[in-house]
């Protein structure tokens, strides 16, 4: 009967054991689910993630039209410290502004109001609120606390111009490529069409475009302006797939006209004053000291590169009086795609004929991968050859989420209420055991 007795404690407290080892594992999963969600706190610090950014302030007004009022690909910021009775970030305070899923609000003293639950903010980060009125309540967290200013990193490195240079002047409504190069002044008048290559254009004064004008870019532009930066009503500056134009400004004021100007590319202006304009479509990234905007402003991604293609084909031929006739065709597609990748096939048919394609050349910048296919050889009768470029292949990674999914911490709590359950139980039965 002892025996008997000593068995069954032996498995109880084996069947203890095993609940007590099963409640330790099912606490440990519950603690894995929560702490990646606990430690993603405070705003990015990584410039590069803000649609726009004021070291100093940041105001936008919204929109009174339909569709307008977006900030689309990237946070909204201010390292601007401000006060309660002063804030540093005014949003959503004359109309509704629409962010992205996952995107940031930050500012270390905010005024932003809610409008009904027509603006549209995910993730609000603040520590001075101004109160009263119609206090923002955002969709996913906040107002969360956060350490102000921000320790921003990746900074666009920029030399201030000291230079002097010719001015130049594009008379009214005529036909101009500027190319790269140091000048005074550059001063577009209206209605005219420019087109600025790839290269570096250093202005040691003001670049002014005045309304009604288009300016063509490629891609690789970068625009180092000692003054200001100026552009007109209704101007388009800027071309849809070639949004790697940088205009770095040392001058203490950026104007995007007062109506309907569009611009792509990314504007770094440390000291100045960004004025947005009314009725905006700007495409890319802007950062200075001050940003404001009148009504109906959008802001939105650079659009991805658009690859361009050109076929051009030629026949000739030519007879003598002799009995011999000579035939030759040749056929040659080009298609480039923006980014420096190039693909290149050229064919000819002859009696013996051989071309050769040089290799292309991969670039790879940070934020990008490339794949380079080896050439290859094919012969065809011993009569033709055809040898095939390399092709390189890049992808621009996207912009990191900035969001937070409620999953973890939800599966976590499950798990640490279930591990204490099981504890309880174990502890339950040893006691009724003594």
């Amino acid at each position: 009967m002892g025996a008997l007795a000593s068995r069954v404690s032996r498995r109880g407290r084996a069947r203890l054991g095993a609940v007590a080892v099963a409640a330790v594992v099912v606490v440990a999963g519950g603690l894995y689910q929560i702490a990646p969600a606990a430690s993603a706190t405070g705003p990015s610090t990584d410039i590069r993630d803000y649609a726009l950014f004021g070291f100093s302030s940041l105001s936008f007004k919204g929109a009174e039209s339909a569709g307008r009022g977006i900030i689309s690909g990237g946070n909204v910021g201010t390292n601007g410290i401000g006060s309660a009775s002063q804030p540093a970030l005014n949003f959503c305070n004359n109309h509704p502004a629409v962010m992205d899923p996952g995107s940031e609000l930050v500012g270390n003293s905010a005024a932003v109001s809610n409008l009904g639950g027509d603006c549209k903010v995910y993730n609000y980060f603040a520590n001075v609120i101004q109160t009263g009125g119609d206090q923002l309540a955002p969709i996913t967290s906040g107002p969360t606390s956060y350490t102000a200013p921000l320790a921003l990193t990746h900074i666009p490195s920029f030399t201030v111009p000291n230079c002097t240079g010719p001015d130049l002047t594009v008379p009214d409504s005529a036909t101009q490529t500027i190319q790269p190069g140091t000048y005074g002044t550059i001063h577009i008048s209206q209605n005219a069409n420019v087109t600025l290559p790839a290269g570096t254009y250093t202005v040691c004064g003001d670049f002014k475009v005045e309304k009604d004008v288009t300016v063509h870019t490629n891609q690789s532009i970068e625009l180092d302006v000692a003054g200001e930066l100026d552009v007109g009503d209704s101007d388009v500056f800027g071309d849809v797939g070639n949004c790697d134009v940088w205009a770095k400004v040392s001058g203490d004021r950026v104007q995007f006209g007062k109506a309907d100007s569009t611009f792509y590319g990314h504007v770094y202006a440390p000291n100045a004053n960004i004025g947005l304009g009314n009725h905006s479509d700007l495409f890319g990234t802007f950062w200075g000291d001050i940003i404001h905007s009148d009504m109906n402003v959008v802001v939105e991604p650079c659009p991805p590169n658009q690859p361009t293609t050109t076929t051009s084909s030629s026949t000739s031929t030519s007879t003598s009086t002799s009995t011999s006739t000579s035939t030759s065709t040749s056929t040659s597609t080009s298609t480039t795609i923006e980014s420096s990748t190039t693909l290149e096939t050229t064919s000819s048919t002859a009696s013996t004929t051989s071309t050769t394609v040089p290799q292309s050349t991969t670039v790879v910048t940070e934020g990008t991968t490339a794949t380079t296919i080896a050439p290859t050889t094919t012969t065809i009768n011993n009569n033709t050859v055809s040898t095939l470029g390399s092709t390189t292949t890049t992808t621009v990674a996207p912009l990191p989420f900035t969001g937070s999914s409620g999953t973890p911490p939800i599966l976590g709590l499950v798990s640490l209420l279930t591990g204490g359950a099981l504890l309880l139980v174990s502890r339950r039965r040893s006691a009724r055991r003594r």
